[in-house]
């Protein structure tokens, strides 16, 4: 059985051997860039999903269920569902499906969003990336479509939460341009009663909360 808070199924992606990763054994190295194999980039569209669609519904819970086991995230202060949500999903193109690396079923998308628009700002409900796509530029055309709704909507800024242990989460959105905006210390102890292990063994305690401004 995996200690508390683990999973068997591979997250991460090994950028040195390609091999894949849970959470116990991901590890954060510094390396120079050609160190880092070249992968083939994403090439397809970022599409709004139906979620009336059984297809499109099934790829959407897939992705949600493997990283979270949740069609809902709780995350600042409050409950959301999926299903209320604007959803894109990230749709490579065949060529590429074929190219695929060995991996859990993708249903056919290599990514998923979820946005929400509140009053004064858009919030990312769920951000996910399926593990063999990883590091192909996935995640930077999610959070363009992000930017691409905000500003459409002639909302200022996006936010979204994510957890104290989750590292290459931090070094990505930061690298995006998102600042930490608030942090709420033991919040994830709280609802869950106990800190549950994250990236490299690391205890969740904490939700980060970050923005991103448009103006």
């Amino acid at each position: 059985m995996p200690e508390e808070g683990y999973t068997n199924e591979p997250l991460y992606r090994s950028f040195l051997s390609g091999e894949p990763l849970t959470l116990r054994k991901s590890r954060l190295i510094t390396v120079s860039p050609g160190e880092i194999p070249r992968r083939p980039r994403f090439q397809g569209t970022i599409d709004a999903a139906d979620l009336g669609n059984p297809d499109q519904l099934r790829a959407v819970e897939a992705i949600n269920k493997f990283y979270w086991d949740s069609m809902e995230q709780d995350v600042f202060g409050r409950t959301w569902k999926i299903s209320d949500c604007e959803n894109y999903i990230a749709v490579p193109d065949p060529l590429l499906i074929a190219e695929e690396e060995d991996g859990p079923d993708t249903h056919g998308i290599a990514g998923h969003v979820a946005l929400l628009a509140e009053p004064d700002f858009l919030h990312i409900v769920v951000f996910h990336v399926w593990p063999q796509w990883h590091a192909r530029g996935v995640g930077w055309e999610l959070v363009y479509k992000s930017i691409e709704v905000a500003r459409s909507s002639n909302l200022p800024s996006i936010k979204l939460g994510t957890t104290n242990d989750n590292i290459p989460a931090l070094y990505f959105y930061q690298r995006m341009g998102f600042v930490i905006d608030n942090i709420l210390t033991g919040e994830v102890e709280r609802e869950h009663g106990h800190s549950p292990f994250g990236f490299a063994g690391i205890p969740v305690r904490d939700e980060i909360q970050l923005r991103l401004d448009l103006t």
